[in-house]
């Protein structure tokens, strides 16, 4: 008869560890492979002639990737291709917002949520060009041997709502709520009364408040 390995709390704890670090190395080559993919299209597409900026099978394989590329066009709008298809108004410039399943917005419809791109219309001689603090690639629209565009090309993956408030705070490790709550004010009292606490801003008290058993009854 075999015998089955004793699971020990340090041999599960090896295994926990184990698959984290395989999730993370595998999140980390993803990443590294996805900016890649945007270089190699940034080189594919600098160069390229306004109005002659991306193929039908391009676009169909930048979708495929789940990739967008912005570039400008005339003086007065914004395209998007590839993962989001649309056509923005940004007459002198505009901030538009693309959503997670490639919708496009303006700053006035999407109360900030998420990350903005920045239309730029005539800087530094450049009739158009882009910034966001998405991770991006950029690549040169010409017309007349002259820049035209700066456009960008970014994964839509990347494209991700701002976090809530409460999001933020339970995403908090007990050391980072304590200190986020006592650098904002604290509560009212100690939640713990500690004499020491007068002030009531000491991470210790409210790490000891998160880590007990609340004492709140069901109603």
């Amino acid at each position: 008869m075999i015998s089955k390995p004793v699971q020990t709390k340090q041999t599960v704890k090896c295994a926990t560890s184990t698959v984290i670090i395989a999730i993370y190395t595998k999140r980390k080559r993803s990443v590294k492979m996805m900016n890649e993919i945007l270089k190699q299209w940034a080189n594919k597409l600098s160069g390229r002639e306004y109005r002659s900026e991306l193929t039908r099978d391009e676009e169909k394989e930048l979708k495929e990737q789940g990739i967008v590329a912005v570039f400008g066009f005339s003086d007065d709008l914004c395209e998007l291709r590839g993962a989001a298809d649309d056509e923005m108004d940004c007459y002198d410039g505009n901030v538009i917002f693309i959503k997670p399943n490639g919708d496009a917005l303006y700053s006035a419809e999407s109360t900030d949520t998420y990350k903005p791109v920045y239309a730029v219309w005539n800087e530094n001689g450049i009739p158009w060009t882009y910034k966001t603090d998405i991770p991006h690639e950029t690549f040169d629209i010409l017309e007349d041997g002259e820049i035209y565009c700066k456009g960008i090309l970014f994964a839509l993956a990347d494209v991700k709502p701002k976090p809530t408030n409460y999001e933020r705070i339970k995403a908090m490790s007990i050391e980072e709520m304590a200190e986020y709550f006592c650098k904002s004010g604290g509560l009212p009292l100690c939640p713990l009364n500690a004499s020491h606490c007068r002030s009531n801003e000491c991470p210790k008290c409210f790490k000891k408040w998160l880590e007990s058993v609340s004492d709140d009854k069901e109603e």
